[in-house]
C-alpha cells in the first residue's frame, strides 16, 4: 500500500501552457526502504494532456493523504504503478501494428488478390 503525498492538477502544463499535467505522487516501502514515485503508470510520469479528461476526477478519486495501491516491478523496486494493464494508446498502436502486417503479408505472398486503381 502507499500513501498519495500530492494529488493536483497543473492547469499551466507544456512549453506554451494550455495544456493540462497530473502532479501525482505518492510514497511506499518495501523491505525497509521507502520510495517515491509520481505519475498514473511505471516510469511514464504524465504527459501533459490538451483537454482535461479524467484528471480532476482522478484527483478527487485520490487526495493526498490517502492510501492507493501500487503495483511494482519485483527486480527493480523504484519502478511502480498505481494501473496495470494496457492504456487506450497501446491498443491503437497494436491494431497498427497488425494492420500493417496484415497488408505486407498479402502483398508478399498474394500480391493477385491485392487490387489496385491504376491496374486495368
Amino acid at each position: 500500500m502507499a500513501f498519495i503525498t500530492q494529488s493536483s492538477v497543473d492547469s499551466n502544463a507544456g512549453e506554451m501552457g494550455g495544456k493540462y499535467r497530473l502532479q501525482f505522487t505518492y510514497r511506499y516501502e518495501l523491505e525497509g526502504v521507502t520510495y517515491h514515485n509520481s505519475g498514473r503508470y511505471m516510469r511514464d510520469g504524465e504527459t501533459p494532456q490538451r483537454v482535461k479528461g479524467n484528471l480532476y476526477e482522478f484527483t478527487e478519486a485520490h487526495p493526498a493523504g490517502d492510501s492507493i495501491r501500487v503495483y511494482f516491478n519485483p527486480q527493480v523496486h523504484e519502478e511502480a504503478s498505481t494501473q496495470v494493464g494496457f492504456i487506450w494508446l497501446h491498443w491503437i498502436l497494436v491494431g497498427l501494428v497488425i494492420s500493417f502486417t496484415y497488408l505486407a503479408i498479402k502483398l508478399l505472398f498474394f500480391p493477385s488478390t491485392v487490387k489496385s486503381r491504376w491496374s486495368k
